[in-house]
């Protein structure tokens, strides 16, 4: 009498071991794509803000980039600033954001006060809070200055441009600013700044 359990031990031990298999592949391939539809790396990407015509009829120019910041656990959005076409003055700046994110809408300020070819200017971005700046100079004088936010479509096209404002203002040489005090829509006064060497930095009005 032929023993058929020992016959079709060796086709079932087969079989197992090519449905072991098969699910191992299948988990892996899974495991694969959730990763690929859960990435947050982000290719390099450039967009042009505003442009316009400055002191002595210079042209300025201002630019918003992100990219991965060292890996893609966040990005580093940075702007662009050429106040006068270019040097003098010119200067970039980069913040971490989340990746898939942006920045706070309680982001205060990163600015620069510059000497240009003629007479100096001030620019940087703030958060969406922020709706205008009066800034105090050396000598006591007032320079009001409106954050502006990226058009419509670049924020909807770009949720890393969301919640930024970016500002440029122009006046004349003799004189520089020392203060920046930040208010709301409702002209409430959210932080005062301090310059340091020309630059207003503090990252959040709620500090």
């Amino acid at each position: 009498m032929i023993d058929k359990s020992r016959s079709l031990a060796p086709a079932l031990l087969i079989a197992v071991a090519c449905l072991v298999a098969l699910s191992y592949a299948l988990l892996r391939d899974g495991a694969a794509d959730g990763a690929a539809s859960t990435g947050r790396c982000i290719s390099d990407q450039r967009e042009k803000l505003s442009s316009g015509t400055g002191s002595a009829d210079r042209p300025w120019r201002i630019f918003a980039t992100v990219r991965n910041n060292n890996g893609c656990d966040s990005w580093l959005l940075g702007a662009e600033f050429f106040p006068s076409g270019g040097s003098p003055g010119s200067w970039r700046g980069g913040w971490a954001i989340p990746a898939g994110g942006h920045l706070s809408a309680s982001f205060a300020i990163s600015a620069r006060d510059d000497a240009q070819v003629s007479g100096r200017s001030v620019s940087g971005i703030t958060g969406a809070d922020v709706r205008s700046i009066v800034f105090t100079s050396t000598t006591g004088k007032h320079l009001i200055a409106e954050p502006k936010l990226p058009s419509r479509s670049l924020r909807q096209n770009n949720v890393w441009l969301r919640n930024l404002r970016y500002v440029i203002a122009f006046y004349p040489s003799g004189e520089s600013l020392k203060k920046a005090k930040l208010l709301d829509g409702k002209g409430e006064v959210l932080t005062v700044v301090r310059a340091a060497e020309g630059a207003f930095e503090e990252l959040d009005v709620n500090r």
